[in-house]
């Protein structure tokens, strides 16, 4: 493959060749791709039959076997259909931090895996990334020749700055009503609207993915004593003094923030992954998304 705008090493992108990408909803389609659906539809693959509806097509009617049963059964079809795969990245400042790749980073080069196993199975991609609103897109593109031209442009969107507002960026998708597919956000989530946000894109049919990115710093903090910290998005400096106490504290509030987004992911019938920015990418699409059912092969 040419250039991958080095979001995506060689040794992976063999294994990104030989996976797809699955969906638990049914979306409409109006391009034959190569992801299999469990829909049943009318395509070429014979699958099974049923007992005929009024109203249902004469032509997929399997005459010999009413011959032979004297009862009409439509033959069914396994139907294969494209998919629309939508991306977001969290571009906001706090997504900066992180070593030695930023989460901003881990999120670009997860977008890419992800993106590269859709166009290479003929679905359409589109990405965005957003902090307060859309700060950089990459329009929509499908089939596997639009893999270095959509690698090279996702290489080129904006750097992290600023606040991030995500239930305000999260509608105002929504509202350009972008093809009803699957969705995946990559962010660190600390941002208290986000049921409000998650409720727009389930109101648009969407199958939603939520990829939560931290630092190790963040999941395994090894920092004591008096302390400055900075807020990377508001510039606010907080005085505190960390004990292991204080840290012990923050791991517990970590670990219910964590399951908190997982529930309100499970009450909207989305997946929500927790990933750490120092792991390798392919344990997100090797591991946990083939785990979630995304991912196959």
């Amino acid at each position: 493959m040419s250039s991958t705008g080095g979001l995506i090493e060689p040794a992976l992108l063999r294994r990104l060749e030989h996976l797809n990408l699955s969906t638990k909803r049914r979306f409409a389609s109006t391009q034959t791709g190569d992801r299999r659906s469990d829909r049943r539809g009318l395509s070429i693959e014979f699958s099974d039959y049923r007992e005929y509806q009024l109203g249902d097509d004469l032509r997929y009617v399997d005459w010999k076997a009413y011959g032979r049963l004297e009862k009409l059964f439509l033959k069914l079809f396994l139907d294969e259909e494209d998919l629309n795969v939508h991306l977001l990245i969290d571009s906001s400042s706090s997504m900066g931090f992180g070593s030695p790749m930023s989460k901003r980073a881990y999120a670009q080069r997860a977008a890419a895996a992800i993106g590269f196993v859709a166009l290479y199975k003929n679905n359409r991609v589109d990405a965005a990334a957003f902090t307060t609103g859309i700060a950089g897109r990459v329009l929509p593109m499908r089939g596997e020749k639009s893999i270095p031209v959509f690698l090279r442009q996702l290489a080129k969107m904006p750097e992290t700055g600023g606040e991030t507002a995500f239930s305000q960026v999260v509608a105002q998708y929504a509202a350009t009503a972008p093809p009803a597919g699957l969705v995946v956000i990559f962010s660190d989530f600390f941002d208290p609207s986000i049921p409000t946000a998650l409720a727009a894109l389930v109101g648009r049919r969407h199958q939603v993915v939520l990829v939560q990115v931290l630092d190790r710093a963040e999941v395994d903090p090894q920092i004591t004593g008096d302390l400055s910290l900075v807020d990377s998005e508001t510039g606010q400096t907080h005085e505190v003094a960390l004990s292991d106490y204080e840290i012990e504290q923050y791991l517990v509030r970590l670990s219910q923030y964590t399951e908190e987004l997982t529930m309100t992911a499970r009450k909207f019938g989305m997946d929500f992954i927790r990933v750490v920015s120092d792991e390798p990418v392919e344990n997100l699409v090797l591991k946990s998304l083939r785990s979630a059912g995304i991912v196959v092969g």
